[in-house]
Parts: C-alpha cells; structure tokens; sequence
C-alpha cells in the first residue's frame, strides 16, 4: 500500500527540486555577481608588488591620453629614484634638475614614472572618486596597464578624455 505512494512522492520532490531550481535561477539573473572594486585589486597588487622587495629594475611604459600618444620608454629605477629613461631610438632623455634641459614632456610623467608612483597616482584617483580600471602582472603584482577616465585634470572641453598607460618587459636588475 505505501509503495504506491513512492511514484507520488518522487513527483511531489521532483516538483519542488524544479521550482526552486527555476527561482535561483531567476535570482542569481537578476542580481549578477558583484565585480571587485577597483580599490580592492589596487591594494592587493600593491601590497604584491611591495612584498617582492624589487629595488633594482627597468620596464617599458607606453602613455597615451587626449593630448599625445609617447614611447615606448625604457626606464630604469634604482631605489625609487629614477636612474635612466631612453626614449624608442635609445637616446637617453636627461632627467638630472637642469632647467634648461629638454624634457620632453618629463614632468607630465613624474606622476607615475616608477611602479610605486604608479600605485599612489591611481590610489589619489580613487580618493578623488574617479574612474579607473587596471590589469596586474598575476606573479609580481606591478600594473601592466592602467586607464584614467575624466581626471581631474582635464578641462570640461575633454571630459570624455582619459589617460592610460601600459608597462611591459619589467626586469629585476642587480
């Protein structure tokens, strides 16, 4: 007698297990899966970077923004400090504090010439409550490309601007 309650019982379950199948479903469509925040892979990757105690190493930036696409750069950092930039014939740009020196556009880069200025130029855009999105080297943690949109420092005239840049070929030196 209880046996042919079983057919009636699985159906019952079968029901329930498709319905609420169908309402997950549903759910998870309407609420997607959040992305991490900028901010969050920012302090990750920097916190990364900081930890490989790379004191000693030269990378390739590449920069482009509404005003001018320049490089590739061959740059080298020592310390923090700055040690050598060639521009892309290999002539050395000159970066001692000489006034009268062609900089080419130096200044503009001085925000973002090494990988930890790269970190504090991206986290003052967060704090400014801009828009930026970024890739991380998955091993070293530096950014491998960077974009800005609508920075501060563009003119209403340029607010659909942005300022990117790309590092590759990152090498630990002696």
């Amino acid at each position: 007698m209880r046996w042919k309650q079983v057919p009636r019982i699985l159906l019952s379950l079968l029901i329930v297990v498709i319905y609420t199948s169908v309402a997950y479903l549903w759910v998870a469509r309407r609420n997607p899966p959040r992305e991490e925040h900028p901010s969050v892979a920012l302090k990750t990757n920097r916190q990364k970077w900081q930890a490989q105690k790379i004191g000693h190493y030269q990378f390739t930036l590449e920069v482009s923004c509404l005003c001018f696409m320049a490089g590739p750069l061959k740059v080298e950092v020592k310390d923090g400090r700055v040690v050598a930039i060639t521009n892309q014939t290999g002539k050395p740009i000159e970066i001692a504090d000489n006034p009268d020196a062609d900089y080419s556009n130096i200044d503009f880069y001085s925000s973002f010439i090494t990988i930890d200025k790269m970190f504090n130029y991206a986290e003052n855009v967060v704090l400014r409550g801009e828009d930026f999105s970024a890739d991380y080297d998955p091993t070293l943690g530096f950014p491998t490309r960077m974009c800005f949109y609508n920075c501060g420092h563009l003119t209403p005239q340029e607010e659909d601007g942005y300022i990117a840049f790309t590092v590759s070929n990152l090498e630990r030196l002696p």
